[in-house]
């Protein structure tokens, strides 16, 4: 809603939000739980609007069911390797691709890993920073992403998939 503030607290039912000074509570249709023992780092929605992307301090990129009913209760279709967390816990953001084909997500290696969505294999890993790399961003339409790192550096380039 443009123009106003939506603040959603874990664990209630309602949204409550500021608009023109004035509070109104909206009714959630549904609330989805994930683990409360992860750190989570960085969170993305797919452009399709079914799955989220967490990148936590386990050292894993998941992505999860967000849908209103989960046959089963699992929520989390797939768990991506490769990227990694040090002891300065910085927030290292996730995104997925125009096409939601393929997701990234930074790293404290000085990497931005980009993995296969089908697969959940990387598809590259590409390097050049010297910090920890704090957020991915992929171009709405091409096979370009951005990147930017704790080395006060953003970096853009076109990956392969």
């Amino acid at each position: 809603m443009e123009g106003s503030i939506t603040k959603l607290r874990h664990g209630t039912s309602k949204v409550r939000t500021l608009t023109n000074s004035t509070f109104s509570d909206i009714q959630i249709q549904s609330q989805v739980s994930f683990p409360p023992f992860l750190h989570y780092l960085g969170i993305s929605l797919s452009h399709s609007g079914k799955y989220l992307l967490t990148n936590s301090m386990d050292k894993t990129v998941k992505m999860w069911d967000i849908s209103p009913f989960v046959v089963g209760g699992y929520r989390c279709l797939k768990t991506f390797y490769g990227a990694t967390h040090n002891f300065e816990k910085n927030l290292l953001r996730t995104s997925w691709s125009h096409d939601d084909s393929c997701v990234s997500a930074g790293s404290s290696d000085n990497f931005v890993y980009i993995w296969d969505v089908d697969t959940a294999e990387i598809v590259e890993k590409l390097g050049g920073h010297h910090g920890s790399v704090n957020e991915t961003a992929f171009h709405p339409e091409m096979n370009v992403i951005a990147s930017a790192s704790s080395d006060k550096t953003v970096y853009v380039g076109e990956f392969e998939k």
